[in-house]
């Protein structure tokens, strides 16, 4: 598995997603990384890359003690975007998804959050 080195990039709405390891995986990206908000850390994710889900855990934050709803926060940020509350499922990965292409794809620079879901609602079928 060949690994990249780690990278972050902002998504919006003071969030950020820090890949600390990133590959090809067998049938989905192989992550794994960390979610701040204003450079705070809230939350970790990762998927193994053998197609199944990635995982979102919040973390106590490092300043309130607290636990902030990093779910709904990367939720949040799909909504916002046209065709997005149309989408049911793995919204927070969408994000994620959004943060590799941004940070990883030379080709896709100017590509934004909007782009990304409304390429995913068309592919569900949820938008026209």
């Amino acid at each position: 598995m060949n690994m990249s080195k780690a990278k972050m990039i902002e998504v919006g709405g003071g969030l950020s997603v820090k890949f600390l390891q990133r590959a090809r995986g067998e049938e989905s990206p192989f992550w794994v990384g960390e979610i701040l908000l204003n450079g705070v850390r809230i939350g970790t994710f990762n998927n193994e890359g053998r197609g199944g889900m990635t995982f979102i855990r919040p973390i106590r934050s490092e300043i309130s003690k607290d636990f902030v709803d990093v779910e709904s926060a990367l939720r949040g940020l799909v909504d916002a975007c046209p065709g997005g509350s149309s989408i049911q499922y793995e919204r927070e990965a969408i994000v994620i998804t959004y943060a590799e292409i941004k940070g990883y794809n030379k080709r896709a620079k100017d590509i934004t959050l909007a782009d990304v879901v409304a390429e995913y609602a068309r592919e569900l079928g949820t938008v026209g």
